[in-house]
């Protein structure tokens, strides 16, 4: 029976198997919107807050900001 002399470190067992194209360079669930133009996750929300064309989230109304509110009451 055959046996191997020393253990094939993972460095060739890496350069053996990626030699044979089993790995993907592609990224294929990568898409570009149709409304922004930005590149996006297929099957997923966008930063704008649209899926397939819909806007899904609602956008939250701004806050004052505290500086102003300090202001108010010195005055």
């Amino acid at each position: 029976m055959a046996v191997p002399k020393k253990k094939t470190s993972k460095c060739k067992t890496g350069m053996r198997m990626g030699g044979n194209g089993s790995y993907k360079v592609e990224l294929p669930n990568v898409m570009i919107d149709k409304d922004t133009g930005e590149y996006k996750l297929s099957h997923h929300i966008s930063l704008d807050g649209y899926y397939n064309g819909k806007k899904v989230l609602k956008e939250k109304p701004a806050k004052k900001k505290e500086v102003e509110n300090t202001e108010e009451k010195n005055s």
